[in-house]
């Protein structure tokens, strides 16, 4: 059976000012890039970020692990405009060729000989400030 978790999942969640409590949730699934503007008041962004799973190999019985799983508080500041990347998960390997890496950095598969081939790496989910380069990430 293959992992239920297909892509990565980020969910920013709003602290505000020097209460902390939650305004607001944002939850980010669809894999690539997105976009997310700090809202006005808000000094802080709580996350629950995951990265996407691999791809399953050939036999069928070596799928690929699960993302890993960051949680933290960063400092923003209201207006600020963040870019959002759900990882995607890595394709899976048959017998003709290795998966594909997913969205935003997993490696390709391994590929040996009909009908033996890896799956493709899952990808890092992010979070990024301006100029949005891989420099940039907060977590």
């Amino acid at each position: 059976m293959k992992a239920s978790n297909m892509f990565g999942l980020i969910l920013l969640m709003v602290a505000s000012g020097g209460n902390s409590r939650i305004v607001a949730q944002t939850t980010f699934t669809v894999p690539g890039v997105h976009t997310y503007t700090v809202g006005a008041g808000v000094t802080a962004l709580q996350t629950d970020m995951m990265g996407a799973t691999g791809g399953w190999g050939t036999t069928f019985i070596s799928h690929g692990g699960n993302g890993g799983r960051v949680q933290c508080t960063f400092a923003v500041t209201s207006g600020q405009v963040l870019q959002v990347n759900v990882g995607g998960a890595g394709g899976d390997g048959n017998s003709l060729s290795a998966g594909i890496p997913g969205i935003n950095g997993g490696g390709a598969g391994g590929y040996a000989y009909n009908p033996y081939a890896c799956g493709g790496g899952g990808c890092a989910s992010d979070v990024r400030t301006a100029p949005y380069f891989l420099a940039h990430r907060k977590m």
